[in-house]
């Protein structure tokens, strides 16, 4: 797990678990990052807003698929940025 987390924005992404049962698998890259939510668009074009806390989420960085919990993210990336 990552403690502090930069921008995620532009990361591929995808949901591996949620108290939203429905969110689950969804996967895209992250065109937003707010303080309490991700925006994703998936590979046809459609926005979703998640909320980062109590999820689970797979991003890529790099060649690295990364495990990270939304509470992890909580905070806008210019706050995470900040606490570097």
């Amino acid at each position: 797990m990552i403690k502090t987390f930069v921008s995620t924005i532009g990361s591929r992404m995808k949901i591996i678990w949620s108290p939203n049962k429905s969110q689950i698998g969804i996967e895209g890259v992250i065109i937003d990052d707010t303080k309490n939510t991700l925006v994703i668009m998936d590979d046809k074009g459609a926005i979703y807003r998640i909320g980062k806390k109590g999820c689970l989420f797979e991003i890529k960085i790099g060649n690295k698929i990364l495990k990270v919990s939304g509470d992890d993210l909580l905070g806008d990336y210019v706050r995470r940025l900040e606490k570097i």
